[in-house]
């Protein structure tokens, strides 16, 4: 995960904050989760990238399931008001960085909303981020 900010000075302040990140990243849920609670949503540009392009839910070995545990426990313990639940696997996020792509072509303002609800429904099966 990749964050650069810009504050540009005009009349009136603003900020424009780019994120590089994946929906199946429990670091970029948990920064979601801040940015929404310090009211930044719609100031983010998300920049969606797949950190494991060759991830599917039938090759989700006990390596990358260690992997996943520690990356929870580390957000768990960086970010404790975040709730985070312990997926069961780890999907491709391909698909939904897609979807994620053509919503903010064809509905710009309802992108980040969508952002919102992606990371807790890759996997809606596996019960992802959010219960």
């Amino acid at each position: 995960m990749l964050i650069k900010v810009e504050e540009k000075l005009a009349d009136e302040k603003s900020i424009s904050i780019t994120v590089y990140g994946d929906f199946n990243c429990p670091y970029c849920f948990a920064l979601n989760e801040r940015l929404e609670s310090m009211g930044l949503s719609a100031a983010v540009n998300w920049l969606l990238v797949e950190h494991a392009p060759d991830l599917y839910k039938h090759s989700f070995s006990d390596i990358d399931k260690q992997e996943l545990i520690q990356e929870v426990n580390d957000v768990h313990a960086r970010a404790p008001n975040v709730e985070l639940n312990l997926p069961v696997t780890r999907p491709n996020s391909r698909q939904a960085s897609l979807l994620f792509a053509t919503v903010l072509r064809t509905y710009p303002a309802a992108a980040i909303k969508a952002y919102s609800y992606l990371p807790c429904s890759v996997a809606a099966g596996a019960g992802y981020f959010r219960s």
